[in-house]
């Protein structure tokens, strides 16, 4: 089971990097310098594969996974609502994707994934 999900991650990995390609070249990824004084082009990047890949924890894995929707969804939902905040983003993502049986089991997993960590 592993290995299926994981050649299936890396459909998204090849559409995200490429993205980061052409974003980049066009120059809609650069992000300004950093101490060193080198280029940063990491403005527009969806994916950190080392760091997803090499996640111990729930949080870990979703800091590095679709940056952009999380970013998204920490500004329209999460930083918006007023209590029960992370719950609001968990119902709102599904939504997002569409009405897949699939999505709404995914997230909900991961919502108690979640506040299992919190917990612990």
């Amino acid at each position: 089971m592993y290995m299926t999900i994981l050649t299936r991650r890396f459909n998204y990995y090849f559409a995200w990097v490429f993205a980061d390609i052409v974003h980049n070249a066009s120059g809609f990824g650069f992000n300004g310098y950093d101490s060193k004084g080198e280029a940063k082009w990491d403005l527009i990047t969806n994916v950190k594969i080392f760091s997803l890949e090499t996640s111990t924890s729930v949080k870990s894995f979703i800091d590095n996974w679709n940056i952009q929707t999380r970013l998204w969804l920490r500004r329209t939902a999460y930083e918006r609502l007023p209590f029960a905040q992370a719950i609001g983003v968990f119902v709102l993502s599904p939504l997002w994707h569409g009405f897949y049986a699939g999505f709404y089991i995914t997230f909900f997993s991961i919502l108690l994934f979640v506040f299992a960590g919190i917990v612990n």
